[in-house]
């Protein structure tokens, strides 16, 4: 991952000025983006036609989960402080409870794997993150009684556990599959840019 961000940024990007002008900052920060869009092009054009086309579907999927799920996530924790007064400390019980969630489908993704396959991990993961999000819009209207709101929506925090481990594992490791043992980092490194940088961001 670091010798692939090596390439992508400039040495000397890393000493910053405070009297540096708002000019110069934006181009600096274009020659930036011109250096990743670059170092992408250089990595796929190292694949062949259709591993480029699934690598491409891959890196756009990452992408939309990750703007869908951060939108989501933030959109939650207001609500939850907001609407229906939670306090910080038991929003940081739900996020605790959607990353311990993680663990077992981590730990059994091998299974998994053999059982469904790369694609159906993806697949699934879309369906239960579909169904989680429909299940957490029913749990903040009128029909939940504010007392028992807080309890159902802990309980589909579950849900989170499998949705984002079992297709962040497929991903991964159909990316790693895919690529040759000199673009291994390099694609690993594009994945962690389409869903936690640009999705995230």
């Amino acid at each position: 991952f670091f010798l692939a961000l090596r390439r992508v940024i400039p040495r000397s990007s890393t000493k910053r000025s405070d009297d540096e002008s708002p000019q110069k900052k934006e181009s600096q920060s274009t020659g930036l983006m011109l250096r990743v869009c670059g170092f992408i092009r250089t990595v796929i054009s190292d694949l062949s036609g259709g591993t480029t086309l699934t690598v491409w579907a891959i890196l756009i999927h990452s992408f939309g989960y990750g703007v869908i799920m951060v939108l989501f996530n933030t959109i939650l924790m207001l609500q939850l402080e907001r609407d229906f007064g939670i306090s910080r400390s038991v929003q940081g019980i739900f996020t605790l409870v959607s990353i311990l969630s993680t663990l077992p489908v981590y730990h059994y993704s091998s299974k998994l794997r053999e059982r469904i396959g790369h694609l159906g991990m993806i697949q699934s993961s879309i369906i239960v993150a579909t169904f989680r999000l429909c299940l957490t819009r029913f749990a903040c209207s009128e029909a939940v009684s504010d007392g028992s709101r807080a309890k159902w929506l802990l309980l589909l925090q579950l849900l989170h556990g499998y949705h984002f481990a079992a297709d962040w594992v497929a991903s991964v490791e159909l990316l790693d599959t895919l690529a040759s043992q000199r673009l291994r980092s390099s694609m690993q490194f594009l994945l962690n840019m389409a869903y936690f940088t640009a999705g995230s961001g």
